[in-house]
């Protein structure tokens, strides 16, 4: 069993294709004032909201990594490792599957794996405290 990325007839009007593309248009500017500030950009949820999304201080913590400070970027977050995993293998299926039947899926495992993942992640933001988001 697959996950296919494909919308409903009823959702494909401009208006539902209009929202994500806002969407990306706010993250992209909040992203770019704290860069051109020289900063990391925080998350938008922890941001705009207080609290953590489960991938805040993903970036801090891949660069605390490649740094070699394994402790502190799993406080910042505990799990960039099994997210950058999931990044590449759900990478792989997608081209595959894009370019060997047409469709942008992914198998179901993998789509509850990120689930529990994501859902983890989370959790370990709310365990470590707001000093590392």
């Amino acid at each position: 069993m697959d996950v296919t990325l494909t919308l409903p007839s009823r959702f494909r009007s401009r208006y539902f294709l209009i929202l994500p593309l806002a969407c990306g248009v706010v993250y992209f500017i909040h992203n770019l004032t704290f860069i051109m500030g020289g900063r990391v950009p925080p998350a938008l949820l922890t941001h705009y909201a207080g609290i953590p999304a489960p991938t805040t201080g993903g970036t801090r913590s891949f660069m605390l990594l490649v740094k070699g400070d394994i402790a502190q970027s799993f406080l910042y977050n505990s799990m960039t490792v099994p997210y950058l995993g999931l990044m590449g293998v759900s990478a792989l299926f997608i081209c595959h599957n894009f370019f060997a039947h047409g469709k942008w899926r992914i198998p179901h495992g993998l789509f509850l794996a990120w689930v529990v993942a994501l859902l983890l992640g989370w959790i370990a933001k709310f365990v470590i405290g707001p000093a590392y988001w």
